[in-house]
């Protein structure tokens, strides 16, 4: 069984996730705090995209070009994968009894400017999501150093294809410039 782990609320990098603006109310206010502090503890987030090629994905989420990108598989209908929804403003705290199945629009909701991102969620209340088929591939940024690549070569299973990547010289995209295995 392969599986990737989920990260906490807390350890996302938009600090406007769960962000409650537009509560006035103190009483109301405070109610959301308490169930943010709940919300952080008992849901794991797995952020995705459907494309690997931005460089300000590699720049903001694989250290500097110099970390992985990790090809998984996700069934579209999945009930735990959720697109994100870009608007204005952020997921709005209701007055209304929360549920599991409500929410999930806390989580996936982002203002506009992440819009670059074509980001998805997988939403669990486990620690680690379970994997329905096998890693395929692995991307290597441009910038990674050459013995952080080799220990990547040589812990993955030879089932898994390693690929080195460059900058593109025409569009600044992410391209791949040969498979390593």
């Amino acid at each position: 069984m392969q599986r990737i782990k989920a990260s906490h609320l807390d350890n996302l990098n938009d600090p406007f996730e769960l962000y409650a603006t537009k509560l006035t109310d103190h009483k109301l206010r405070s109610d959301f705090y308490s169930l943010e502090k709940h919300i952080v503890n008992a849901f794991g987030i797995l952020c995705c995209s459907k494309q690997w090629r931005s460089p300000l994905l590699w720049s903001h989420y694989a250290n500097g070009h110099k970390g992985v990108v990790i090809e998984v598989y996700v069934d579209d209908y999945d009930p735990s994968l959720h697109k994100v929804v870009y608007s204005p403003f952020t997921s709005v705290f209701t007055e209304k009894e929360q549920t599991k199945m409500n929410m999930y629009h806390l989580f996936n909701g982002k203002t506009e400017e992440w819009e670059y991102e074509q980001e998805y969620r997988i939403i669990t209340e486990s620690q680690y999501y379970k994997l329905d088929t096998p890693v395929k591939r692995i991307f290597l940024g441009p910038q990674i150093p050459e013995s952080r690549a080799e220990i990547i070569r040589k812990i993955v299973p030879a089932s898994v294809e390693v690929i080195q990547t460059t900058i593109g010289r025409v569009n600044g995209e992410l391209e791949i410039t040969s498979p390593n295995k």
